[in-house]
């Protein structure tokens, strides 16, 4: 999850309590660019709405600007946040000097993300789940491996 997006999602305008609810659990799944991917059976699952309203509550806000939609890497969906702030990711992740790095659950940059976090008084957030190697695998995207105060030691 990317606080960025959260607290941009938190902000908007969007018609209705379904739509916000659909909106904040986009920006739950987001990584750093404001990127995610979750099926609609996810959606419908942590939102307690039909997928035929999920597929609604998604129309609407690609209407409103606040997201659009397309085909990625063989998904059926990938959700992108139109906003400045994660164009601005965006453009900064595609950079040649900084990519995105996907931290997973129980290593020791997990553990000190973990740490960074909450001496901001901010929670892990919930972990995205990825195919890899023999299943899936959960975790996070975050800018570096390591917080950025562990970046000279342990990077």
């Amino acid at each position: 999850m990317s606080i960025a997006v959260r607290d941009w999602a938190e902000k908007q305008t969007v018609g209705g309590p379904d739509k916000k609810l659909l909106l904040l659990q986009l920006a739950n799944f987001c990584n750093a660019s404001g990127e995610c991917w979750p099926t609609l059976a996810s959606l419908s699952a942590l939102t307690e709405m039909s997928e035929d309203s999920v597929r609604r509550g998604l129309a609407a806000l690609e209407e409103k600007g606040l997201i659009s939609r397309r085909s990625h890497d063989g998904r059926d969906l990938i959700v992108v946040l139109a906003d400045t702030i994660c164009r601005e990711r965006r453009d900064a992740l595609q950079s040649p000097h900084v990519a995105a790095v996907f931290v997973k659950v129980d290593t020791d940059a997990w553990r000190a993300w973990k740490q960074h976090l909450a001496a901001r008084g901010e929670d892990m957030p919930t972990p995205i789940r990825r195919a890899g190697d023999g299943g899936s695998i959960e975790g996070w995207f975050f800018d570096t491996l390591f917080p950025p105060a562990q970046q000279q030691s342990n990077g």
